[in-house]
This record gives structure tokens, C-alpha cells and sequence, in this order.
């Protein structure tokens, strides 16, 4: 039901998008990139909040985030 992933979700993000967005800093550190990044994960989040199981939501997020600081410093390294 609608509501309840609504509220699922609430209570994930507010859990976990100050230790995300603290991570990705740590591992980016430009805080403008940052903000982007946390809410495309939790906007891909969102769209399978159903399929993980809500022991693994935050390894998964962690993860998530973890890959795209990876790709975000691959990306921005001179050639």
C-alpha cells in the first residue's frame, strides 16, 4: 500500500541521510556534488523499497552511495 511505503520510506531517510551524505563528503568532499548524489540513491531507493528487506536497507544505501563517489571520482579525474 501506498501509505505505508510512504511512511517506510520517512522513516529510512531520516534514519540514514545525514550518515550518507556525511560518507559521501568523506569520500567526495564537494558538498554541492554530494546533495545530487544522496537523493538519486534514495530517489533509486524509493522505486524498490519493496524488493530489499529492511534488515539490508542501510548496507544497501551504504553501498549505493559508496559506487557513486567511486564513479563521481572516476569521472571527474583528468585523463
Amino acid at each position: 500500500n501506498r501509505w505505508e511505503k510512504d511512511i517506510l520510506f520517512e522513516s529510512i531517510f531520516k534514519k540514514n541521510y545525514k550518515r550518507l551524505y556525511l560518507y559521501a563528503t568523506y569520500i567526495v568532499g564537494n558538498v554541492e556534488q554530494i546533495k545530487d548524489l544522496v537523493s538519486e540513491v534514495f530517489a533509486g531507493y524509493e522505486k524498490n523499497i519493496l524488493l530489499l528487506r529492511k534488515e539490508r536497507v542501510d548496507s544497501y544505501l551504504f553501498l549505493c552511495v559508496h559506487n557513486y563517489c567511486l564513479s563521481l571520482i572516476h569521472i571527474s579525474e583528468p585523463t
